[in-house]
């Protein structure tokens, strides 16, 4: 997606994984938030770069 252009500086992007998947956010994105229900967490990031 970066690499392609489609995202600008500043994007939000949320990522959805299972609750028990130890998830950190790519190179050039800084998480915001993180949430867990049930059996899926969901994280929050701006693209910085």
């Amino acid at each position: 997606m970066v690499e392609g252009g489609w995202l600008t500086r500043g994007a939000i992007i949320i990522a959805e994984e299972r609750a028990d998947t130890a998830f950190t956010p790519p190179t050039g994105f800084t998480e915001l938030d993180r949430r867990t229900y049930g059996d899926t967490q969901i994280v929050i990031m701006r693209h910085a770069a």
